[in-house]
């Protein structure tokens, strides 16, 4: 992903917007050379495996559905009867879901899981962040292109702060969960990507990078890269071994389905306070409203972690050994060695959900 964002702009610029695409075919393809060789097959003798097709077509077009919704609404109207249409089309898309894989033999998301408010909160959190990073990546690539005037290959050049800073900040996040727990490295972070959020929401028609720019992705990328990774490690807390390669591809999916929705939001978003005699000027009030809608997720997604997300557990005192009255040591047995004393029973085992 980080990478991505420094390819792009030459490879726009040089080759077209085209090869955007055209360059998954030669990276795919090195892929399935590879993975013979560097992936060992593994898999489970208890069970056969099985897929859940009709689960996964169900729950992508209710996602299709919303995003295409959310896209049309500021030219058809928010409450017009096609956008209602498609939204009540995909709530009853999620219901039937879900209904699927309560009856699925091998479902693709084991309603089980959403018992364990750590993943849920976690993958809300990560929707939320999806939402704001392609979003505010949007927006910003609209602003600079459309209204600055930079060319994609030099916007990409300048844009290396942002990526650079949640590579910083990822590392940094995974050495404080450690310390203090996924829900204040979740909440900080959400914090600064907020923050780097309204930073940009100021932006003017002639604006620069330095002065207008750069102060905000400073602190949106550690932002960014921090809370990706409290939002993971939370939810794949207390999950089981058999169920972590799920879990691990749900929280995959999340972000990418925030990605979707939060792309949807900002372009809604821009093109309705888009308004004004002048382009320039209209452009950039639809990209200030763009950057507060990321600022307004970026909220919703630190609501999440607070409320769901759990903190950091602290140890209990060790409990006292029961207090009796000295006696004389055990006698010796017949064999002449002394008796050992019964061994204590073992501590419970934890939860599934961690507690």
């Amino acid at each position: 992903a980080t990478a991505a964002l420094l390819v792009g702009g030459p490879l726009t610029d040089g080759l077209g917007w085209e090869w955007v695409f055209f360059l998954n075919v030669p990276v795919a393809l090195l892929l399935l050379a590879l993975s013979p060789v560097l992936l060992r097959e593994s898999r489970t003798e208890t069970r056969a495996r099985s897929y859940d097709p009709v689960g996964a077509l169900a729950i992508t077009a209710a996602l299709v559905a919303c995003v295409y919704a959310v896209v049309e609404a500021p030219g058809a109207g928010w409450l017009s009867a096609r956008t209602l249409g498609l939204l009540a089309g995909a709530v009853l898309l999620a219901l039937l879901f879900v209904r699927i894989e309560a009856r699925s033999v091998a479902p693709l998301v084991p309603l089980r899981l959403t018992r364990s408010r750590s993943l849920i909160g976690g993958n809300l959190v990560v929707i939320l962040l999806g939402a704001c990073a392609f979003g505010m990546s949007y927006t910003l690539s609209q602003y600079g292109q459309a209204v600055l005037g930079y060319s994609p290959l030099v916007f990409g050049l300048a844009n290396v702060v942002m990526p650079a800073g949640a590579v910083v900040g990822s590392y940094a996040g995974q050495a404080l969960v450690t310390r203090v727990g996924a829900r204040p490295v979740a909440m900080g972070g959400l914090a600064l990507v907020g923050a780097g959020s309204l930073l940009l929401a100021g932006v003017p028609v002639d604006g620069g990078f330095v002065r207008d720019l750069l102060p905000g992705l400073i602190l949106f990328g550690p932002g960014l890269g921090a809370c990706a990774v409290a939002g993971a490690i939370a939810a794949l807390t207390g999950v089981g071994e058999r169920e972590s390669g799920v879990a691990s591809g749900i929280n995959t999916a999340a972000f990418q389905i925030g990605g979707a929705f939060g792309v949807a939001v900002v372009t809604s978003v821009a093109v309705s306070y888009a308004t004004g005699p002048e382009p320039l000027a209209a452009l950039t009030a639809g990209h200030r409203a763009a950057f507060t809608a990321c600022a307004v997720l970026a909220a919703a997604g630190l609501a999440c972690a607070l409320v769901l997300l759990r903190g950091p557990r602290r140890r209990r005192p060790e409990r006292p050994e029961t207090a009796v009255t000295p006696t004389a040591p055990p006698p010796p047995s017949r064999s002449g060695r002394t008796a050992r004393p019964s061994p204590r029973p073992a501590p419970a085992s934890p939860t599934a959900d961690g507690s």
